[in-house]
């Protein structure tokens, strides 16, 4: 939703299916199926237009896929590992293609001095309804193990901190 608001186009890769919709509904231009084939056809939908930046929170072989996307000089950088496997790049993505490799920590001292410019950047963008995040169900704090085990089956939660709705949906 930020990539959308700021006017950049976005390759999207989700595990499983049922994430398309979800992802095309905050922006995301071209969502795919992390599966067998699915750089061939980033390749053939996007032809020879540049992808200079791949944010990758999967790791694994999903690394290797967005490594395989990007343009010569390109920068891949990893913020998490969902996979629980190491980052795989093919060799000659780093040789030949120049890729350039970085991790991404939120509670890095380097990255917590950006965060206060970063809310004043985004701010104004929640409040005008240019980003929203869908969220599947609300829980009152009372409930925490449901929202934990909703969590896990898929999609986002709000906690309701004052107690005043005891709904959920989702």
């Amino acid at each position: 939703a930020i990539a959308k608001a700021r006017g950049l186009k976005t390759i999207n890769f989700v595990r499983r299916p049922e994430l398309v919709p979800e992802l095309q509904a905050v922006g995301g231009d071209l969502v795919i199926v992390d599966q067998s084939g699915a750089l061939n056809k980033i390749r053939a939908t996007i032809g020879d237009a540049r992808v200079p930046l791949g944010i990758d929170g999967v790791a694994g072989k999903a690394a290797a896929t967005i490594a395989g996307v990007l343009s010569q000089s390109g920068t891949l950088v990893v913020y998490a590992l969902m996979s629980g496997e190491p980052v795989t790049i093919a060799p000659l993505d780093l040789i030949a293609k120049r890729v350039l490799v970085k991790g991404f920590f939120l509670n890095h001292p380097d990255v917590e001095l950006k965060i206060p410019g970063a809310l004043r950047e985004t701010a104004p963008l929640v409040a005008s309804g240019a980003i929203r995040v869908p969220i599947a169900a609300t829980y009152p704090l009372t409930a925490f193990r449901e929202a934990v085990a909703h969590v896990q089956r898929g999609g986002k939660v709000m906690f309701d901190v004052d107690g005043a709705s005891e709904s959920r949906s989702g």
